[in-house]
């Protein structure tokens, strides 16, 4: 039985229900599994709980679209 964890930020429900989808696709393509037997668990963090770079992505977002209207 297959599980496959996806860690990322907050994501709208139809952008979930396409994810899960897709990586179900990838797992069985490779691994031969039935779909049945294939989990998908999405574990979401609000992006002021997520650093990259030494910055939280609410920051980093914030940089980056600053430098781009630069």
């Amino acid at each position: 039985m297959p599980v496959v964890t996806f860690v990322g930020g907050e994501m709208p429900d139809d952008m979930k229900a396409d994810l899960v989808t897709k990586l179900t696709t990838v797992v069985c393509d490779v691994t031969n599994a039935p779909s049945q037997f294939v989990t998908v668990i999405i574990d979401e963090h609000k992006e002021t709980n997520i650093g990259v770079g030494g910055e939280t992505v609410v920051k980093l977002k914030a940089r980056l679209k600053a430098e781009k209207n630069t």
